[in-house]
């Protein structure tokens, strides 16, 4: 498959679909991953952190983690013998935080 080039591998898109909650602060968005024209069913567990700033300036603050992701179900495979010889995980865990300001 070769090196992967910046401006080849564009990032990672999230369609939500599904929004269930599981808690007084969390729930679970699930939808639609896609990348490199593949599309994958995932759920992302998000978690409310609270809110940040004062007065107007005031943001609310999440926390999205994704379940493990196969890099070799979206074709990001470098070469099966370097990622052999290197020990590259395939499966990848994300987490973000996120902070958001009121609609506009």
């Amino acid at each position: 498959a070769g090196v992967l080039k910046a401006p080849k591998s564009p990032g990672l898109t999230f369609q939500r679909k599904r929004v269930k909650p599981t808690g007084t602060d969390t729930g679970d968005s699930a939808g639609e991953l896609s990348r490199h024209g593949v599309k994958k069913e995932r759920t992302l567990h998000v978690k409310a952190l609270g809110m940040k700033g004062t007065g107007t300036a005031q943001r609310t603050r999440w926390q999205v983690t994704a379940e493990p992701i196969k890099r070799s179900e979206f074709g990001l495979v470098f070469s099966k013998t370097l990622e052999s010889v290197s020990m590259i995980g395939d499966a990848v865990t994300a987490t973000m935080e996120i902070e958001a300001d009121g609609a506009k």
